[in-house]
């Protein structure tokens, strides 16, 4: 099983319009699941809210089959369907980081 480094950076740059591909965004109190794909560039974006978490979810599988999973989680019954639906990924490894 390969491994992923999550990384997150901030910065105070300028804003940048969004890549032309691979780009997608999460409203509030919702998710996206999307496969890593090698050499493959991906950009996932949710707004930022003071009452709500970002979350970010890397699950390693044994197969190499890899996703990440960005979540804007709005109430605690939002928090707690997303993270039921991770649990039933059943992944090898998880990468969890939260912001809000």
């Amino acid at each position: 099983m390969s491994s992923i480094n999550l990384t997150v950076e901030t910065n105070q740059n300028d804003s940048v319009p969004p890549p032309s591909e691979n780009f997608y965004y999460v409203n509030q109190g919702n998710y996206l699941r999307l496969p890593l794909i090698d050499a493959q560039p991906l950009t996932v974006y949710s707004d930022s809210a003071t009452s709500c978490i970002i979350t970010i979810v890397v699950a390693n599988y044994t197969d190499s089959t890899n996703t990440v999973t960005l979540a804007h989680l709005d109430s605690p019954d939002c928090i707690n369907d997303f993270f039921n639906t991770i649990d039933a990924c059943m992944a090898d490894s998880y990468q969890i980081v939260a912001q809000g």
